[in-house]
């Protein structure tokens, strides 16, 4: 399948047949923790050490490819909300994975654990689970 192709910065145009346009959005929807998670790996997850309620301190985590499960993990982070990465590892046993952070200077294969909304790390850092809610003045 072919990329997407920009179109003035404000959509992401794939080919025909592809997945449609993707629509570029003004503002982050509001999001927080997730007082209840799901036991699920995939999903939307932020360092409360960063994240301040923006794109800042997000990381978006999966271990599938298309809608099937696989070994393999993909992580599109910011620290800063401007600048982003990308990085690949592994799921290892049951909750246990490794991910490569040395593109972005850090350890090759980083242990880490998954468990019930969280991902935790061996140097004590934390990624917790966020979830989508509706602005106050729409409850």
């Amino acid at each position: 399948m072919d990329g997407p192709s920009p179109q003035d910065g404000r959509e992401l145009v794939w080919a025909p047949g592809g997945m449609g346009a993707w629509t570029r959005v003004g503002a982050l929807p509001r999001l927080e923790f997730d007082d209840d998670p799901d036991i699920q790996f995939d999903g939307v997850y932020a360092d409360p050490d960063i994240w301040t309620g923006g794109l800042g301190g997000l990381r978006f985590v999966s271990h599938r490819t298309g809608k099937v499960d696989g070994i393999s993990i993909t992580v599109v982070g910011t620290d800063d909300g401007a600048t982003f990465f990308a990085l690949h590892g592994a799921v290892r046993i049951e909750n246990s994975f490794f991910v490569d952070f040395s593109p972005i200077g850090g350890e090759k294969k980083w242990d880490g654990i998954q468990i019930r909304g969280a991902l935790l790390w061996p140097d004590g850092a934390k990624w917790v689970k966020v979830r989508g809610v509706a602005p106050k003045d729409e409850l």
